[in-house]
C-alpha cells in the first residue's frame, strides 16, 4: 500500500481519536430505555396525537415509530425527522470499545494476527525439531505485529 495512503489513514485515525475523546463522557451514560423520542415528547408535554399532528401522520403510525425506536429498529432518517419536528437533532457516533481507541483496536488485531502466524510456523518448526525459545517467539510476534500495523496489512482482519 502507498505510504501516503497509510499516512492519510493514520491522520484520519488521529482526527477521529480527538473527536472520540470529546464524546467519551457520553459512553458511560445510560440512555432512555423507552427511547429518546418518547422521553423528549413527555418532557415537552406533548401527547402522541399532538406529536403525530406535527409530523402529519396518524397517532397509530407515530406510536409504531416510538415502538420501533424502543426496539432499536428505527431508521436513522426517520429518527432525524422525529427529532427535527420538536427542534432537536440526532447525534450519531460509532465509538471504539477499546480503551486506546482505534490505535488499540489495530494493535490488538496486529498482535492476534502475528501470534496466529508465528504459532503456526513455530508448530511446523517444532515438528522438525527446530523449536525456538519463548522469548524469541514473543519478539517475532512483536516484530510481525509492527510490520502488519505499518503497512495496514489486510491480514490484520483475517486473524479470526
Amino acid at each position: 500500500m502507498d505510504i501516503r495512503k497509510n499516512k492519510g489513514k493514520k491522520l484520519r485515525r488521529r482526527q477521529l481519536e480527538s473527536l472520540y475523546s470529546q464524546l467519551k463522557p457520553l459512553t458511560s451514560k445510560s440512555f432512555p430505555s423507552s427511547g429518546w423520542i418518547r422521553d423528549i415528547r413527555e418532557a415537552l408535554g406533548l401527547s402522541s396525537t399532538q406529536f403525530a399532528k406535527l409530523l402529519g401522520i396518524s397517532r397509530q403510525a407515530f406510536q409504531k415509530l416510538e415502538a420501533s425506536e424502543e426496539k432499536q429498529t428505527i431508521e436513522l432518517a426517520t429518527l432525524r425527522r422525529l427529532a427535527e419536528a420538536v427542534n432537536c437533532r440526532v447525534v450519531y457516533a460509532v465509538i471504539p470499545n477499546h480503551p486506546d481507541g482505534l490505535e488499540g483496536v489495530l494493535l490488538e488485531r496486529a498482535l492476534k494476527a502475528a501470534t496466529k502466524f508465528v504459532n503456526k510456523v513455530s508448530r511446523t518448526m517444532a515438528l522438525e525439531d527446530q523449536s525456538i525459545a519463548k522469548k524469541e517467539r514473543e519478539q517475532q510476534i512483536r516484530e510481525l505485529a509492527n510490520d502488519l500495523l505499518g503497512n495496514l496489512d489486510k491480514r490484520l482482519w483475517e486473524a479470526d
